[in-house]
């Protein structure tokens, strides 16, 4: 076991976090994808955030750099 509940909540709520500042994930598509995700491994939701955070970084790169411009 990777996650205790806990921790597997929160990761859950990041991931989900992470796709929605990403602009990857609406609002009214998050309990679909929490009930999914939710069902995951917890290898498999380990992978998952990562993925999320890699990209929100990627939105938040392009974000910075059309505005520097």
């Amino acid at each position: 076991m990777l996650f205790t509940p806990t921790i597997r909540d929160r990761a859950i709520e990041t991931t989900i976090s992470n796709l929605i500042m990403a602009g990857l994930l609406e609002r009214k598509e998050v309990p679909k994808y929490m009930a999914c995700i939710a069902k995951y491994t917890d290898t498999e939701l380990g992978e998952v955030l990562v993925e999320s955070r890699l990209l929100l970084d990627g939105y938040y790169e392009r974000t910075c750099r059309v505005r520097r411009n």
